[in-house]
């Protein structure tokens, strides 16, 4: 059994002028007492709030209501160690990732799950697109880790050309491109082809969010935003 809290990230109301102790600021706004039978690996929240989604070692995705702390639906059997979860942004579906060489659409309305095969070995990061059509992930095909992309109403997935040994892909707000880090750079693709184009040093980039008005907000390493 395990235990997951998440914490609210506002201090608690300030009683004196003199700070309250770290354990009083941030206390946990929800605890679920989880049934997994192993470590949780990945959490994630769906869009709206409403409701959490949990995968484990014990090989299974558990979908939790938020307002009254139970399991609604569980994914189970066909599942090889799911690490990566990312919800659609309309919140009917999820995304899961294991280490096997598919990623797994879960519809949570239904229950129905998709299995997206494909050439890769191995998914490393999972993102929709912001107009809900496309999922970018991060495999292995033929020995080498590039950025692919595959429509929802697609049956197959595509590589993009030079986009050797991406991490943390992100999305623009138009849906057009995809930022990522690689070869110590922050980089951008079109979607819809073409080469990537290098925007600036990210020594160990750590992640990015793009804003509607083009400005991109990036961790080029662990010692500055």
């Amino acid at each position: 059994t395990c235990m997951l809290a998440a914490i609210s990230g506002r201090a608690a109301p300030r009683q004196s002028p003199v700070a309250p102790p770290a354990s009083a600021q941030h206390r946990p706004s929800l605890a679920l007492q989880l049934d997994h039978a192993g470590q949780i690996i990945c959490v994630a929240f769906s869009p709206d709030g409403k409701f959490v989604a949990t995968a484990s070692i014990d090989r299974t995705v558990r979908l939790w209501d938020v307002r009254t702390r139970q399991v609604i639906r569980v994914l189970s059997g066909d599942l090889n160690l799911p690490r990566l979860l990312a919800f659609s942004p309309n919140g009917r579906l999820l995304a899961v990732g294991d280490l096997t060489h598919t990623v797994k659409l879960w519809d949570l309305s239904s229950g129905d799950l998709t299995t997206l095969q494909g050439e890769s070995r191995g998914t490393w990061s999972l993102a929709f697109s912001p107009d809900g059509r496309t999922l970018a992930f991060v495999a292995i095909s033929g020995g080498r880790r590039l950025l692919w992309v595959r429509s929802l109403d697609s049956l197959s997935a595509r590589s993009l050309p030079g986009t050797d040994e991406p991490l943390m892909p992100f999305w623009s707000r138009d849906s057009r491109f995809i930022g990522f880090f690689a070869e110590r750079k922050l980089k951008k693709i079109q979607v819809a082809g073409g080469p990537p184009e290098t925007i600036c040093d990210a020594p160990s980039g750590l992640g990015g969010t793009w804003n509607r008005d083009g400005v991109i907000v990036f961790a080029p390493d662990n010692r500055m935003p």
